[in-house]
């Protein structure tokens, strides 16, 4: 739990804003928990069974994921992780659906939402001040590009350190 603040702690430092939700529930077999992403911007949702196995699916169609119906999924039987990209239509629908071969499934998803976005392998925020943009300081935006790109890299090293510690 410390890596996650200190992970939090850096990205704000840094300009890279984030926000995590973390929702646990119950399926039955072959039943879905549908939500909805309305927050702009690349969105991390990962997918814990607890008991039983949960599949995740996604589609830019509001109300609409489903295990016939997806544009991004996640269906093994351990974690599942689907990463929504910031140029995804909102709402995206998020589906939890509850394996035939599990009577009761028991699940844990963690939604972390990134305001940043990356264009043509770059990463940039999504509030540029009019100081950087007046200024047209090519040097200091690569310097912040820089920075964001090894804090996301930081960042998933922190995210694959905690998994294996907890």
């Amino acid at each position: 739990m410390c890596v996650l603040h200190l992970f939090l702690l850096l990205a704000s430092i840094q300009g890279v804003h984030t926000k995590a939700i973390v929702k646990e529930g119950v399926l039955f077999a072959e039943n879905y928990t549908l939500f909805s992403v309305t927050s702009p911007g690349k969105v991390i949702i990962t997918l814990t069974s607890l008991k039983g196995d949960a599949d995740l699916y996604a589609a830019e169609a509001p109300n609409s994921a489903a295990v016939d119906f997806y544009d991004l999924s996640s269906y093994s039987c351990g974690n599942d992780v689907i990463v929504i990209p910031h140029d995804f239509a909102r709402p995206v629908s998020v589906a939890i659906y509850g394996h035939p071969f599990s009577e009761e499934t028991h699940y844990r998803m963690e939604a972390e939402f990134i305001s940043v976005k990356e264009v043509d392998g770059f990463l940039q925020s999504d509030d540029v001040t009019d100081e950087y943009s007046a200024e047209g300081s090519a040097e200091k935006d690569s310097e912040d590009s820089t920075l964001g790109v090894i804090v996301m890299i930081l960042c998933e090293f922190l995210k694959i350190l905690a998994d294996i510690l907890l």
